[in-house]
């Protein structure tokens, strides 16, 4: 199975570490990108059939998906390329979940979308309208989710239908996404459990290279803002 992520054409190939490894098509150069993000590799959107031959999906995740400091080059903000559309590979017949056609051609059309929410399909911003193409089964395909700007506590939803492009399949009912920022705990900057002078190092770090890490406020911008946020919560000394 061939893994993408479109995002300058990454294809992306978890390996058996926390690490993935996205290989460019564009240029022939390896990129690891190392860390964590508020999407996990199971924040899956399956995609089968039932026996009536509608499509349907699966959510392999839990409930609104929180966004972490973008890893991307060029994209401020928050966003992750590690949730991934993926075609049904084994029948479940008592979830009435089956395999799709191997004559089939799955898109996911963008139905509606949130002011503030980015769905990036390779260096394609999606418009409501836009069709994903995932193509035959089997596919794992990884667009990139992305919040160039907002607030914490922010919700953002992007709706989709998932239809057959070779009318094999019925259209599926309409599936939406809720996303938020992840800015996990602002104080503990370091993320080293204690609330500390070390954190306010940890940020001007960040803050003075114009990382998107020190977003702390979650605007798309580095600024004295993020500063007067950081301080905020470092003053609270402690994480709720």
């Amino acid at each position: 199975m061939s893994y993408h992520t479109s995002w300058l054409e990454f294809v992306m190939k978890p390996n058996r570490s926390a690490r993935w490894t996205l290989i460019n098509r564009v240029a022939p150069a390896f990129l690891v990108l190392i860390g964590a993000s508020g999407a996990v590799a199971h924040d899956e959107v399956e995609i089968g059939r039932r026996t009536n031959g509608q499509l349907v999906v699966h959510y392999h995740g839990h409930g609104t998906i929180a966004l972490e400091a973008s890893i991307f080059p060029g994209l401020l903000g928050h966003a992750t390329g590690l949730i991934g559309f993926h075609s049904v590979e084994l029948h479940d017949p008592h979830g009435d979940l089956h395999e799709l056609s191997p004559q089939s051609d799955i898109r996911a059309q963008l139905v509606a979308i949130d002011p503030g929410l980015l769905v990036r399909d390779g260096i394609h911003v999606m418009g409501v309208g836009d069709s994903m193409v995932f193509g035959s089964p089997f596919f794992d395909y990884h667009p990139v989710f992305h919040i160039p700007g907002g607030h914490r506590g922010d919700v953002f939803t992007a709706t989709f239908r998932f239809v057959d492009a070779n009318h094999i399949h019925m259209p599926s009912e309409l599936f939406s996404m809720e996303f938020t920022i992840d800015a996990g705990c602002i104080a503990d900057f370091n993320r080293d459990g204690g609330v500390d002078g070390e954190d306010v190092h940890a940020f001007f770090l960040e803050w003075e290279v114009g990382h998107a890490h020190a977003d702390v406020n979650g605007d798309g911008g580095i600024d004295g803002a993020d500063v007067a946020e950081f301080f905020d919560e470092w003053e609270h000394g402690h994480c709720d």
